[in-house]
């Protein structure tokens, strides 16, 4: 049940395995997003921009090893409107704000996972596998 792959190799045994931990990731990331917090001060504003970049960057290099090149755009668009989905239902959190800011983030990581997606880094899950000993039929 593998998509076709436009990258030469074996198809993933675990791709239904890794696409539930990147579903599971999405949730946990939501969850961390929603949770109340105290007041931030002033000096965390670039850390959180930057985690912000981190994370979506992750997110678009995790589901890019998942499908075909292809698809890039797809999983590109799927993660902004997560993003833009998480920072509403922030707006809805006692001291959470939506921030543009944070959505701008989002895309320079999106932006960068999606570059990074071009390298071999995209084979991660084939890489994963085979340090896990996982044979393939193909």
């Amino acid at each position: 049940m593998n998509p076709p792959a436009d990258r030469a190799g074996p198809r993933l045994r675990w791709r239904r395995f890794w696409l539930a931990a990147g579903c599971l990731l999405l949730m946990v990331l939501l969850g961390l997003a929603l949770v109340p917090l105290p007041q931030m001060v002033t000096g965390e504003l670039l850390t959180d921009k930057v985690w912000h970049a981190l994370a979506f960057a992750l997110l678009m290099l995790w589901f890019a090893g998942l499908y075909p090149r292809h698809r890039y755009l797809l999983v590109f668009l799927a993660l902004t409107a997560y993003g833009v989905l998480m920072e509403l239902l922030q707006a809805q959190v006692p001291n959470r704000y939506a921030e543009f800011a944070d959505l701008l983030a989002d895309l320079v990581g999106l932006a960068t996972g999606w570059l990074l997606a071009f390298t071999p880094l995209s084979r991660w899950p084939h890489f994963a596998e085979h340090l896990l000993g996982v044979r393939h039929h193909d």
